[in-house]
């Protein structure tokens, strides 16, 4: 990748194009035709802003860059074979009009390639990472060089070309932290970053290897809120040491206050507003303010995310979003198979749970049971048990116990001689009268209300309304502690023949606009279009020629291919792809809010 060093950064190619038989006089179909590229050193950028230091990019080993013939030669990779100042090359296996000369071609080249990118020199697509490498990540800096018009093309003799990489896409901003607080110092510095609640910082674009234009991707689900640039040897916070690094972003105008600073540190997650508008210019390097970290707002590092539903938030699941999210999100799962949305909410704690419609004596001792009816939540006028039979007898009581129930600590299962619920205490004690329908408390209620996030799949059993789905839902939000809290919904994604009647473009409507961004509509993200993606990113398969037949049918009407669940007609992810995928989903939409 390009490395910043000091000097200038008007980027200068130097194109000669060797063919192997330079003696032949005409290229043939099935030829070889071998380029060796001179880079220069590089020039420098023509403004910079804030008096920071002229600073530039030189490329090294293995950068590759995009070339095009236009009409003849589309997309070439070329690879850099000796560092800065040094040799890019590659080969092209000539056909049809390539072996032909031609009187007058343009050229274009843009860093870095893309294999992905595109064939239309005019229309190429690309990615700004939102996770950059310190202290400055060349992959990042998309460039652009000045076309060469009209110039001949001649296979037996190529001509030299000189291309100058004069266009920088993005804006590079210098950001830059110190600490005054002793109590940091020895933290790690793991990453310094910028966050916007304006314009989008990076994510998918368009752009023009033609005229140097570019264009960020109209739809939300493709870009980010923030940029951050990882060390790869974290230095420590010291008491008065500055620490830099450089991030490429969106070259926007974002307005006072728009623009914030986030350290992520090893213990810390550091957030310093901007106080000034900002115009990033793609043709300069900004500094944003520095930031110290001994007086900034702060949060805890590991946070705890509850995955709360039925069978779909299976085990397969949490090890998916355990692998999605990282060390730094503690992922619990609570969810139990054929839970109706009312079950799950009575065991978050979002619904009323009550014990039954007699009342009984909770015995003296904590050896002694008394058989119960069960555990009731209540919901809309109507009572319901908390937990299916099998449930209890297979001794499955997620987040149930300890129940609370009058203040005492209790056991609720299964005996299986007699086939009836049971409940004792935890401790000795005396033995009391638990009237009708008397309050209870779950572990999971008490344990979880204060999870930092909720990511929720109710609804497949027992398929109630949407607006009921949301109620209950919204009764689980509000079931949290700590008003910052996050709920993520995972919309109905299954592409079985029996559920897709459920994926209305009124449940779609009705969900988006009531929980925005936090509502994650899996069949439109994972499915149709954007099913190969993720197959790819899976490693499913390696080239979209290798879909099946099986998986294209349901690629086509807009679904997730067949082969992300565990058989055809079945409605669970299966554990190698299904489930990856809403992990995956779930980790995009909170990379996009700035959660991870």
């Amino acid at each position: 990748m390009k490395v910043k060093t000091f000097g200038r950064i008007l980027t200068v190619l130097s194109l000669a194009l060797l063919s192997a038989c330079s003696t032949q006089l005409e290229k043939e179909a099935g030829e070889w035709l071998s380029i060796a590229v001179q880079a220069q050193q590089p020039d420098t950028k023509t403004t910079l802003a804030e008096g920071v230091s002229s600073t530039s990019f030189s490329f090294q080993n293995n950068d590759k860059m995009g070339f095009f013939a236009e009409g003849l030669l589309n997309n070439i990779v070329l690879t850099c074979t000796s560092g800065a100042g040094g040799t890019f090359s590659g080969r092209i296996l000539i056909t049809g009009e390539q072996t032909v000369v031609h009187p007058s071609v343009d050229y274009y080249a843009y860093y870095p390639y893309s294999q992905s990118a595109g064939n239309n020199p005019a229309s190429l697509t690309g990615t700004l990472p939102a996770t950059q490498s310190a202290p400055f990540d060349g992959r990042a800096d998309f460039l652009v060089a000045t076309p060469l018009e009209d110039r001949l093309y001649d296979p037996d003799a190529f001509p030299a070309l000189s291309f100058e990489f004069n266009k920088h896409l993005f804006a590079v901003v210098k950001l830059s932290v110190t600490n005054t607080n002793a109590a940091y110092e020895g933290e790690e510095l793991l990453s310094i970053g910028l966050k916007s609640t304006g314009a989008p910082l990076a994510g998918k674009f368009t752009f023009s290897a033609v005229d140097g234009s570019v264009a960020f991707s109209d739809d939300p689900n493709f870009l980010n809120d923030q940029v951050q640039v990882e060390y790869a040897t974290p230095p420590t916070l010291g008491n008065g040491t500055t620490h830099s690094v450089y991030a490429v972003v969106n070259a926007a105008a974002y307005a006072s206050g728009e623009l914030s600073l986030v350290v992520n540190t090893t213990n810390y997650i550091f957030t310093v507003p901007g106080t000034k508008a900002l115009t990033l210019d793609a043709s300069k390097m900004t500094a944003f303010s520095t930031a110290n970290v001994g007086s900034a707002s702060k949060r805890k590092r590991v946070r705890t995310i509850v995955l709360w539903g039925d069978s779909i938030t299976g085990n397969s699941l949490l090890l998916a979003v355990r692998n999605q999210l990282g060390p730094n999100w503690n992922v619990v799962r609570s969810g139990v198979a054929g839970d109706l949305a009312q079950q799950v909410a009575g065991r978050q704690g979002g619904l009323p749970l009550y014990t039954g419609a007699s009342a009984f004596t909770l015995p003296a001792s904590s050896g002694e049971y008394v058989y119960i009816d069960g555990i009731y939540w209540y919901y809309n006028g109507a009572y319901g048990q908390v937990s299916h039979e099998w449930t209890y007898k297979s001794g499955y009581t997620p987040e149930l116990n300890p129940l609370i129930i009058n203040g005492i600590e209790c056991e609720i299962s299964w005996d299986t001689s007699l086939g009836q619920r049971r409940l004792r205490r935890y401790t000795d004690g005396e033995a009391i009268e638990i009237p009708a329908r008397t309050p209870v408390s779950t572990y999971g209620s008490r344990a979880y209300a204060n999870a930092d996030a909720i990511a929720v799949y109710i609804g497949t059993n027992g398929r109630p309304a949407d607006a009921i789905i949301m109620d209950i839902q919204d009764k689980m939000k509000a079931h949290l502690t700590d008003p910052e809290a996050l709920m993520f919904v995972w919309g109905f994604h299954q592409s079985t023949t029996d559920m897709p009647q459920y994926w209305t473009s009124a449940y779609v409507s009705a969900f988006t606009e009531h929980y925005g961004n936090y509502f994650i509509d899996q069949r439109t993200l994972g499915g149709g279009v954007n099913a190969v993606p993720l197959m790819l990113e899976m490693g499913q398969i390696t080239d979209p020629s290798q879909v099946t037949d099986d998986d294209q049918v349901y690629i086509d009407r807009g679904d997730w291919p067949i082969s992300w669940f565990r058989k055809p007609g079945d409605v669970h992810p299966n554990d190698q792809y299904g489930a990856k995928v809403m992990a995956i989903l779930l980790r995009r939409r909170m990379a996009q809010l700035g959660l991870l």
